[in-house]
């Protein structure tokens, strides 16, 4: 099993106080509740340790805050920064009190377009391939009912077997994760439908780091961010030294808007041809169109709409992590958020809705103008 070597420059913490509020937190939820999942969630929580890597700020010239309307809808919304801007750079910047500019946050499922990023350049590179049959993750057989599983399934949130995103973290309770995941039921044939989960991100990003020999943090650094100016803050390993990929890497709001910036340029950066231009067009067409989310389609790790009367893609993580992109008016707008604590799902949704309506104002005042 591939272990991860961490950057001389990574801090590790095993039992910060961090992690051991949280725990503090699920045990007493477990103690009210009696909840089975409250337990997983508390040896989840136990078992994996949290890195820190020593990154550097990046360093940019003030800008102005947005209008008095949207920065009041940002408090009431929960949002501790927005970024908006184009291709040529930074236009607006805001960031809520206590918030600073280069605060490393926890992009959630956000990561999950960093991973399919990284597996793309790979591929470019002739190193893995979307439509490699996977028979073995991480050591473990795939099962024939889950057949076929490819990366590009599992990219696209197809594999076959049952799961729920946020109500099954049995799966993350113990060593062996791809053990675990791939013995869940099989359903339908892999490929069949849309069903997301993070669990099918971190079999491809076991699939991709044992491909490299290279832990998740570095592939992703070194295909992806090296080449934009950015570097991943942070990110969370598991018992058995696995990088968790799906979810929980860290980077500075800078960094998610640089990412941004490589989606509206056609995977150009400083004038060099960081992504194939077919894989960045190819993440804006659905693959799956009917994913259970009203006016969503899904597309390699960016989930698909339309606001204001124009296509944009969205990198969205639980909580209210966002980039959105809107090519037509070559827009980009970084939305972050608070995720310590328990967020439920009804406040991500109003989070996700408030910051889609203010994407949609702004929009439609620039058509107007």
């Amino acid at each position: 099993m591939l272990r991860v070597r961490l950057n001389a420059r990574a801090k590790v913490t095993t039992a910060s106080a961090a992690t051991l509020r949280r725990a503090a937190v699920a045990a007493t939820l477990l103690l009210l509740c009696g909840c089975a999942n409250t337990l997983h969630i508390l040896k989840y929580e136990l078992s994996v340790t949290r890195v820190r890597a020593d990154t550097p700020p990046i360093t940019s010239a003030a800008r102005p805050k947005p209008e008095s309307d949207t920065v009041a809808a940002l408090r009431r919304a929960g949002f501790d920064t927005y970024l908006c801007g184009d291709a040529a750079g930074l236009n607006q910047a805001w960031y809520a009190r206590g918030q600073t500019a280069h605060a490393p946050v926890a992009d959630k499922s956000v990561s999950k377009a960093l991973l399919t990023t990284a597996f793309a350049a790979a591929e470019a590179q002739g190193l893995v391939s979307r439509d490699t049959a996977l028979n073995k993750i991480d050591g473990c057989p795939v099962p024939a009912a889950l057949q076929p599983l490819t990366p590009a399934v599992l990219a696209n949130m197809g594999a076959g077997f049952h799961y729920a995103e946020n109500a099954m973290p049995a799966v993350y309770a113990g060593p062996e994760w791809a053990c675990r995941i791939l013995n869940l039921p099989p359903q339908v044939p892999s490929g069949s439908r849309f069903n997301y989960g993070t669990a099918q991100s971190h079999l491809l990003s076991l699939h991709l780091t044992d491909s490299l020999r290279q832990p998740l943090n570095r592939v992703i650094d070194n295909l992806v961010l090296t080449p934009i100016g950015a570097q991943l803050d942070g990110w969370t390993r598991n018992q058995d030294g696995d990088v968790f990929g799906g979810s929980e890497l860290l980077l500075q709001p800078r960094e998610l808007y640089s990412f941004g910036r490589l989606f509206l340029q056609g995977g150009v950066a400083d004038g060099t041809q960081v992504l194939p231009a077919e894989f960045v067009a190819s993440t804006r067409e659905p693959v799956y169109q009917d994913t259970g989310r009203a006016g969503f389609a899904y597309s390699w790790g960016w989930w698909l709409t339309q606001l204001s009367g124009q296509p944009v893609q969205i990198a969205e993580g639980y909580g209210g992590q966002m980039i959105v992109i809107a090519h037509q008016s070559e827009q980009i707008f970084v939305f972050t958020a608070p995720t310590g604590g328990w967020v439920t799902a009804r406040q991500h949704q109003e989070r996700v809705q408030a910051g889609l309506e203010m994407v949609t104002a702004a929009l439609s005042v620039q058509r107007k103008n």
